[in-house]
């Protein structure tokens, strides 16, 4: 399991216009929610991008 701070990093580095005054908003439980999303969304993008050749 990810630290509060590695999940922050993961998500701006996902997505760099992630504001850092709505991430300190968010609790730790939110935030790690947000990183699974994060993470199954960038899987999907990948998915997809491997069957669109």
């Amino acid at each position: 399991m990810r630290s509060r701070k590695e999940n922050i990093q993961f998500i701006k580095a996902s997505d760099p216009t992630t504001s850092d005054a709505v991430l300190n908003f968010l609790s730790d439980e939110q935030i790690s929610n947000l990183a699974e999303i994060t993470k199954q969304e960038l899987g999907n993008e990948i998915t997809e991008a491997t069957f669109a050749y």
